[in-house]
């Protein structure tokens, strides 16, 4: 695959969905590039500001844009037969209804470890660097500027010599941009989670 053949197809939400995306893909065949991804490994806990571009030869395009909607909505068929995602080694319990609905298992093996991962580091994040960062890495932009802005208040009262008023927001601040990144990354992944079931063709 050339690069002036590359098309980019889709973004991953993050490293755990790359790794199962091109597993995949490959396993259809179809030669994958997810720009970002060596990067992010490197880069650990800021992996979230790393775009994780899916490209493919564009004579793959819609095949593999049709594979990745069909994992996305949690279908079996984008499973190649035999294959298990790198990321998701557990026996998944998904079961066919009675009206040929595929039903998920109440817990999903890939969507929890997923979730998990990034509730992990988002926590980091935002204990280490602070100022909003964790409510940012849950793309949870505007609470995680609005955060940042009352920290460096923080400091500036810090600075001034305002010692009560300083602890409260700094310690406000981290403590909110924690717990709240955490319950809306639990909160998106449980909407998620909802997506109507996939159906099995015969």
């Amino acid at each position: 695959m050339t690069a002036d053949r590359r098309v980019r197809i889709a973004t991953c939400r993050d490293s755990a969905e790359a790794a199962v995306i091109r597993s995949v893909l490959t396993g259809h065949d179809i030669v994958v590039h997810i720009s970002g991804e060596h990067h992010a490994a490197m880069v650990g806990m800021g992996a979230a500001a790393i775009a994780l571009d899916v490209w493919v030869d564009r004579d793959d395009a819609e095949d593999a844009a049709a594979l990745i909607a069909e994992l996305r909505e949690g279908g079996a068929a984008a499973l190649a037969d035999d294959e298990i995602p790198a990321d998701d080694t557990a026996e998944r319990a998904d079961e066919v209804s009675p009206d040929g609905a595929l039903v998920r298992s109440p817990v999903d093996t890939l969507a929890r470890v997923g979730r998990n991962k990034r509730m992990v580091g988002a926590a980091l994040i935002g204990l280490m660097l602070q100022h909003g960062t964790a409510h940012l890495s849950a793309r949870a932009w505007k609470r995680g500027i609005t955060l940042a802005a009352a920290q460096i208040l923080g400091w500036r009262h810090l600075a001034a010599g305002n010692v009560a008023i300083a602890t409260a927001l700094i310690v406000g601040a981290v403590v909110t941009d924690v717990v709240g990144a955490l319950w809306e990354i639990a909160r998106t992944t449980a909407v998620a989670a909802e997506l109507p079931p996939a159906r099995v063709t015969r």
